[in-house]
């Protein structure tokens, strides 16, 4: 009885008097055991030290994506290949005229008007098309009339080497693209 408490216990192994002969055999196994159950919590120690500094990490990459979306002169969204947005910047939301928490998970048909949202999808499909980064002057409503976007469109791409995203940089070149208009007009 006594043995089989300590076994449950903890006890790995026990010894009867009179077969002492076992004894080098159970020390050895008892020492092989101590020193596989200290590796194993060194380990999962490191594992878990491992597991706070990844997390610490992607908390900080979290928080610098987040201040790169707030702080940025450009507009930035990302859109699945539905056109479904899944991030948008504050500055996108702006030259949307949606505010953001509106954005994510709509489609571009719901928040802007249809015929620039047929040149936004048609650009979206070009990207995905040919796989490469492309920039493209696209019009937007403004609180004055129309504006124009400088807008760099790319491919987010898988390991398997499909897109599966298309992220967009955009810029407001309207007072660019008027100068450029007067500049040509005077010549």
């Amino acid at each position: 009885e006594l043995a089989g408490d300590r076994l449950k216990e903890g006890a790995t192994d026990y010894l009867l008097k009179s077969r002492m002969v076992r004894l080098p055999t159970a020390v050895r196994r008892a020492r092989a055991e101590a020193v596989e159950r200290s590796e194993r919590l060194r380990a999962e120690d490191e594992i878990r030290r491992l597991n706070s500094e990844l997390s610490a990490r992607v908390a900080q990459a979290d928080q610098l994506l987040q201040e790169i979306l707030e702080h940025s002169p450009m507009g930035i969204s990302v859109k699945d290949i539905d056109g479904r947005f899944l991030l948008v910047s504050p500055r996108a939301a702006e030259f949307l005229r949606t505010p953001r928490e509106q954005l994510v998970g709509k489609v571009v048909d719901q928040v802007i008007a249809p015929r620039i949202a047929d040149i936004f999808r048609a650009h979206d499909r070009a990207v995905i098309q040919s796989r490469q980064a492309m920039t493209f002057e696209e019009p937007y409503l403004r609180e004055n009339g129309l504006g124009v976007l400088a807008a760099h469109r790319f491919p987010l791409l898988n390991a398997a080497g499909d897109v599966y995203a298309i992220g967009c940089l955009s810029e407001d070149v309207t007072e660019r693209k008027q100068r450029d208009d007067e500049l040509k007009l005077a010549r």
